[in-house]
């Protein structure tokens, strides 16, 4: 009998995490183990992000993201969460 462990799953920002109101930054997560294929669910401090089922989330708001991997094994389907990402928006400055 072979045992497996949980899917794990790695999120990682694709540039910085603070920028000013209008920016982004794309989240990707990537499973690190498992099964595929693989479904996905983000998050932010409010709950799970109407639909936001892909690997890759785009963020414009300030906020604390994560996903929710779900590998695809018949036996299991286990189910890991990936380290969260803070991500800052400030305001742009105002010229006086």
């Amino acid at each position: 009998m072979a045992i497996r462990s949980a899917a794990a799953a790695t999120a990682t920002p694709d540039g910085p995490t603070t920028f000013c109101d209008g920016g982004s930054v794309d989240l990707t997560v990537t499973p690190v183990d498992g099964v595929g294929p693989y479904s996905y669910q983000w998050y932010d401090g409010s709950g799970p992000i109407a639909g936001e089922t892909t690997d890759t989330l785009n963020v414009t708001a300030s906020g604390d993201y994560y996903c929710d991997v779900t590998d695809d094994d018949p036996t299991c389907g286990n189910t890991e969460t990936s380290n969260s990402i803070l991500v800052t928006v400030n305001p742009n400055p105002t010229v006086t």
